[in-house]
Parts: C-alpha cells; structure tokens; sequence
C-alpha cells in the first residue's frame, strides 16, 4: 500500500489519481476538517490525521510499504498561518512512525539543494526534514522539484499551468494567493502582459 501525505493538494491529487489509474493500493493522510471527495472518487481510500498533530500519525502507516510526501506549508490554506517548525516536527514524527511500521521507501518532494540555508523558511523546513528523515525515517528518496511550480504562472498572470488540474495550489485562499489573483491574474491571457515578481 501507499500512502500519500498532501494527496488533498494540487501535486498530491495528480500523484493520487496517476497511482490508482495504475492500479495501486492507495491511502491518503487528510486533516479531519479536509473534504475528500475527490480523493474517493479517484479510487483512493483516506485515513485521518494531520502532520501538525503528531500523535495522529502512527495509524496512518500500519500495512504501507511506501510513503510519498509532497505535504508543505508554502501556501497555507484560508485561515492558517505557515508554522514551518511544526511541520518539521510532523515529519519526523511521521519518519518514526514510518520506520517502526516497517515501510520500506519514504519518497519527500523537496527544493533544489543551493536554495536551502538562505533564510527562506520554506526552504530551510525542507532541509531539516530531508535530515531528520535520513535520521530516524525508512530509506529516503528525495525529489528536487522546480521552484513554485505549480504556482508561478499564476503569479504573473496566467491561469495557463492550472487548466486541467484540479485543487490548484493558488486557489487555496491564502491571502497572498487571493492578492495575487486580484492584481496580476489574467493580464497574461487578456492584454498579453506578464507581470514578472523580482
């Protein structure tokens, strides 16, 4: 069995859906407040917790072989705060959890590594999780992703990265996305001008 950790957000659904459209066996951690319609209807069964509350953890990993993480805190949801310690600290509860259930692969989507150790929180979060995991966690796999990449042409004015994909990462609500969406969404598609943050 797999277990998705983030399988409710926009790079955790498409990793969700491309899994059980192959035919694995796959559960996804959502927060209890988390509607997961969607996950469901992919095929996906769902088991409760939530990386900030650690002692939920344990029960998720009983009968997985895999973890694939792609939870983070860059774009919190309406309402939330981005707490980058205590989402560090979830990870490595969750790599304890993971290694005492016996899971054999713990795969963490992370940052390019010359990005980390620069003062950006997100970034540094990865890195202490990345070590933490190598620490007390199952055998680590680690996916340096592209940076924002679900979110940076949305940014500067064009919804073009996020048609087709359901639960965009920018639609979250956050206020950043929100001021985003109000002052730089569309320019791309209607006027043909990209405004460029830098």
């Amino acid at each position: 069995m797999i277990l998705v950790v983030g399988g409710t957000g926009q790079l955790g659904f498409a990793t969700v859906r491309a899994l059980c459209q192959g035919g694995a066996e796959v559960t996804v951690l959502a927060r209890p407040a988390t509607d997961t319609a969607m996950v469901t209807a992919a095929g996906a069964q769902v088991v409760r917790g939530d990386l900030l509350a650690p002692d939920t953890l344990a029960k998720a990993c009983v009968g997985v072989d895999t973890v694939i993480a792609t939870a983070n805190s860059i774009v919190p949801r309406r309402g939330e705060r981005a707490d980058f310690t205590a989402m560090t600290r979830g990870y490595l509860e969750l790599g304890r959890a993971a290694r005492a259930a016996g899971v054999r692969r713990f795969l963490f989507v992370s940052v390019p590594s010359e990005f980390m150790g620069r003062g950006a929180g997100e970034f540094d979060e990865k890195a202490q999780i990345e070590s933490a995991l190598r620490t007390d966690g199952p055998p680590l796999t680690v996916v340096r992703a592209s940076l924002f990449m679900e979110s940076w042409l949305p940014a500067v004015g064009s919804r073009l990265a996020l048609r087709g994909s359901e639960l965009a990462t920018i639609d979250r609500g956050f206020w950043l996305a929100r001021l985003v969406g109000a002052t730089t969404q569309r320019t791309l598609d209607r006027f043909g001008i990209a405004l460029l943050p830098g």
